[in-house]
């Protein structure tokens, strides 16, 4: 039995693995999304679309870190952090030293540092979901 939902947006896949295993042996289900890809970085939540992956999710995770970012085009973290909180969902944001924003926390936002450890993603994620 699972103990909730939770949709991992992060576009180093080794970093995307690791905390889909972590979320998955802590008894959470996980769903995974490298967000926005090419040819335009722009994912649906970007188009102002439904996005059919945070449907299900009781947590989003979201780096403020995305291949888009790095591209400088399409849809950065920031707007998918944005638009999931909008949505109504409880975020866990992973942030680093040389991102461009650095969300705040609040009772719907939890923030951490990339690298992320174990325990505090697991914590962290455990804590939104029972909210």
């Amino acid at each position: 039995m699972t103990i909730g939902t939770v949709l991992i947006v992060e576009s180093q896949e080794d970093a995307r693995k690791a905390m889909a295993e972590w979320l998955e042996d802590a008894g959470f289900e996980v769903l995974l999304c490298p967000g926005p890809g090419e040819p335009d970085y722009v994912c649906l939540g970007g188009r102002g679309m439904a996005c059919p992956l945070a449907e299900p999710a009781d947590v989003v995770v979201v780096s403020m870190r995305l291949r888009s970012d790095d591209m400088m085009q399409g849809t950065p973290g920031w707007v998918l952090l944005s638009y999931y909180a909008n949505q109504g969902k409880r975020v866990v944001a992973l942030t680093g030293s040389r991102d461009s924003v650095h969300p705040l926390g609040d009772e719907q936002v939890t923030v951490l540092t990339r690298p992320v450890d174990r325990a505090d993603l697991i914590d962290a994620v455990a804590v939104l979901a029972h909210r």
